[in-house]
């Protein structure tokens, strides 16, 4: 769902900028090495993209790929946490070491360090190590905070000044917010983006800039991952905004919009139109790519981090429409209650939602989105999904199996002939960009080369491999912990 005039959601909060940075979001694989493992390593060699660099033109959603995922469980009122196992909602054999204080947000989670992090009741941040077990504070006196795609911390406290807060020593932005947004969001190289909904604005800082001040139309607002773009439904049309620009906002007519959301990557906004239609609209061409009719009124949108569903709250407040976005079609409506962390998207395909008391996972992929999992009196409790497990947690479950398998039917185990097979981690329009993030990822040890455009409407692929077998690179990009796609395509240039 995106930014509600007036206040900031802590699902918005948790949502925004943990995953993806200026660059293709996330890394490499682990396809015969142990090195492919490594997520950091991608992070840190994408750390020094700038403002200069082109947004990645990322592929469909539907060819996304989702890893398992884990839920941590946080008592509100303070105690221990719970680690849950997807998709039976079983607790894991994890333990935590210490008690956390009284929740008041969540702010996030990252997997650069393993950690889910809250502000409790006092105004401290808090991070709970998942590895080592422990919550520890990290910053007082806070307001909001935001993680950035590569674990960051960044904080704002009660006078709008901002601070890098995951070091021992909490790091202050040269300059300050003109007060505290309503809604913190961290792009690339420390950029921070506060959204204010009274003026209205976006108020944006780097460490060492002077704050810029962009005005933007009334409505709900959604940003980019890597917060170079800003996306606002107002009533008469879709408006889009870049931060770091003067240039007048470019605007969308998709009639009156209601609510906006970008895809995990960024290439498209999704647009919950006034017509009852969900329309897709492509961020780089600013055209519209679809339109899905609505049964009814809708009145929010909430998307999953990893690009295949998106949920539409139904008027009235007791059900969603599921939109499956590889097919660009409604595939049914799921009954349940819509706040501020219910319905919560996560994978393998999965929605947690809340019934009554309990809180429910339920297949996505499944006839009639059947329960896999339940646990009661705990929706009171907060949810967090996390792509992370303990050591002794089960590889993978007969559902992911299946996801796994329906996504390869009806696709041939081996390329064509005279083609090769390939993960394909980014595409952008800048020749130079594409070329400097394969060298880097070369440098890396791994075999990344640049596929040169195949038509107009294609741009410089950055890819890894090639494979034996499209089977092969599926199992390599599986072990990803985050978003890829498999293509065939001639042998990359060297």
């Amino acid at each position: 769902m995106a930014l509600m005039p007036g206040r900031a959601t802590n699902h918005q909060r948790h949502l925004f900028g943990i995953y993806f940075i200026c660059g293709p979001y996330r890394p490499i694989f682990r396809a015969v090495t142990r090195r492919f493992l490594i997520a950091g390593t991608w992070l840190l060699l994408l750390a020094g993209c700038g403002d200069d660099a082109v947004p990645p033109e990322h592929a469909p959603a539907a060819l996304d790929r989702t890893p398992p995922s884990h839920l941590v469980r946080l008592d509100r009122s303070g105690g221990d946490a719970l680690v849950y196992d997807l998709p039976a909602l079983s607790v894991a054999d994890w333990e935590a070491r210490n008690r956390l204080p009284a929740i008041a947000t969540v702010i996030g989670s990252s997997t650069t360090p393993a950690q889910v992090v809250l502000r409790d009741t006092e105004g401290n941040v808090v991070a709970l190590g998942l590895e080592s077990r422990r919550g520890r504070t990290l910053d007082e006196n806070v307001a909001l905070g935001a993680i950035g795609a590569d674990g960051s911390l960044y904080t704002v406290d009660t006078a709008g000044r901002a601070f890098e807060a995951g070091r021992r020593t909490p790091q202050r932005y040269a300059h300050t917010f003109a007060g505290v947004p309503d809604y913190l969001g961290a792009g690339a190289e420390g950029r921070l983006i506060g959204v204010d909904t009274s003026a209205p604005a976006l108020e944006v800082l780097r460490p060492s800039d002077t704050l810029r001040i962009v005005p933007i139309a009334s409505g709900r607002v959604a940003l980019t991952s890597w917060g170079d773009l800003a996306a606002v439904a107002t009533d008469t049309a879709l408006l889009l905004y870049q931060p770091s620009s003067d240039d007048p906002p470019q605007s969308v007519d998709v009639g009156g919009a209601i609510d906006v959301e970008f895809s995990p990557s960024g290439h498209r906004v999704y647009v919950l139109a006034r017509e009852g239609e969900l329309v897709t609209v492509d961020r780089f061409s600013r055209r519209v790519r679809g339109r899905i009719n609505l049964p009814g009124e809708g009145v929010a949108l909430r998307a999953g981090n990893f690009g295949r569903w998106l949920l539409v709250a139904a008027a009235g407040g007791n059900s969603a429409w599921v939109v499956d976005l590889d097919a660009d079609s409604l595939v049914g409506e799921l009954p349940t209650i819509w706040d501020e962390q219910f319905p919560l998207l996560t994978s393998p395909n999965l929605v947690i939602t809340a019934d009554g008391d309990d809180v429910v996972a339920r297949s996505l992929t499944g006839a009639g989105f059947p329960e896999t999992g339940r646990v009661t009196d705990a929706a009171g409790d907060a949810w967090v999904s996390v792509a992370w497990g303990p050591e002794d947690a089960p590889s993978g479950s007969a559902e992911t199996a299946e996801a796994a398998a329906a996504d390869s039917a009806g696709t041939p185990a081996d390329s064509a002939a005279g083609e090769q097979v390939f993960l394909q981690v980014s595409s952008s329009q800048n020749p130079e960009w594409a070329q400097a993030l394969a060298d880097k990822l070369g440098a890396a040890g791994l075999d990344a080369s640049v596929l040169q455009p195949s038509g107009e409407n294609t741009g410089y692929r950055v890819v890894l491999g090639p494979f034996a077998s499209r089977e092969e690179a599926e199992t390599a990009g599986r072990s990803l912990g985050m978003p890829y796609f498999v293509i065939d395509a001639p042998t990359a240039a060297p």
